[in-house]
């Protein structure tokens, strides 16, 4: 198109987004844009390589580390003036970013954890799961997205951690690929923790209907993956698990969004009642309407932080494209008793 039209290309932006933030991403982004600017013979001023750097944490990659990668990889012409934006890095040291970290304790002290957060959150949920025992009896996956599946990933490496079983409906590596390339590095990340080999002999794939005990804990599956919705693909094959404690019914929703929603209410129905739930997709563009009213809960569990639950943009407040705001209506008009949100931290819920 360039050629045919006669632009004249001046320069490329990589700007992959990384939550891993991983030393991986910027070689294999360095070596991807060399490529291309050999292959298509490119004479360019610049390249941005945008951001996404870790700050000044305790045993992750500092600047020299990202900056040593990055020189190493990008193999063009060193005129060629190359762009960072380490913006995020830069402040990260006042920053705190939180996402829900799920766990239950039975009465005889197993541990069952549901999902874990992104990879930072994995030290916090190692020190808890060590100051209880160090083991994990079961551990639920709903979908391989980083900030889901992301302190598994570094938790499961850890031998002092023991984990027994570990439920996840997930398909073939390819599909994920295909139906959302741009989360690559994060699903090559997922499959590579899934598939050591004394993770795999734990991992069991459970089917709609199951039911699992634990202790005095019952999990049921009511959603798996759903391969045929390839729109919102990865969050829309969230598995879906309601766990009863004590006759009080808590669902966990993942990421589920609106085509998984309609199928969840068609084959599920009033199964879905539950006292308490999780709110899909951080309580913004997540689950439906019809499926929370439904569910009809008294408390919501918000995987939320200030930005996402006032749908802030500029400083202000509701000025922003999320739907946070929308889902808070509908939980006010079933008259949710508590809000529960991720930004407030630990929070302990005793269910009688």
């Amino acid at each position: 198109m360039i050629k045919k039209y006669g632009f004249q290309l001046k320069g490329i932006h990589i700007h992959r987004t990384s939550k891993t933030r991983s030393l991986e991403v910027y070689e294999k982004l360095c070596v991807y844009v060399s490529k291309i600017i050999k292959q298509e013979n490119l004479f360019l001023e610049y390249i941005d390589i945008g951001g996404g750097f870790y700050g000044h944490l305790k045993e992750k990659p500092n600047y020299e580390d990202y900056i040593k990668v990055i020189y190493d990889n990008l193999q063009v012409d060193k005129n060629i003036k190359v762009i960072i934006e380490p913006g995020n890095g830069v402040i990260a040291s006042p920053v705190c970013f939180m996402m829900s970290v799920y766990d239950i304790k039975t009465l005889n002290g197993k541990i069952v954890v549901i999902d874990g957060g992104l990879q930072e959150d994995a030290k916090q949920l190692e020190k808890y799961i060590t100051d209880n025992g160090g083991e994990v009896d079961t551990w639920f996956i709903t979908h391989p997205h980083i900030d889901h599946a992301g302190a598994f990933e570094i938790i499961s490496q850890n031998t002092s951690i023991k984990i027994n079983k570990i439920y996840m409906s997930i398909e073939d590596k390819d599909w994920y690929l295909t139906n959302e390339p741009s989360r690559t590095i994060d699903i090559e990340e997922f499959f590579k923790a899934i598939n050591q080999e004394n993770i795999a002999e734990k991992i069991i794939e459970p089917q709609v209907n199951d039911i699992i005990k634990i202790d005095n804990i019952t999990a049921k599956i009511l959603g798996t993956k759903n391969p045929e919705i390839t729109t919102n693909a990865i969050n829309n094959s969230s598995m879906v698990i309601q766990i009863k404690v004590n006759q009080k019914k808590i669902l966990f929703l993942g990421d589920t969004g609106t085509e998984s929603s309609e199928k969840l209410i068609k084959n599920q129905g009033k199964n879905l009642k539950s006292e308490i739930v999780q709110v899909a997709h951080h309580g913004q563009a997540g689950a439906t309407e019809e499926l929370y009213k439904i569910v009809n809960p008294k408390i919501c569990l918000w995987p939320t932080i200030d930005w996402i639950w006032d749908n802030i943009k500029d400083g202000q407040k509701n000025a922003g494209t999320l739907k946070t705001m929308e889902t808070r209506q509908w939980m006010e008009n079933l008259n949710v008793k508590q809000n529960y949100l991720a930004q407030e931290g630990i929070k302990s819920i005793k269910i009688f």
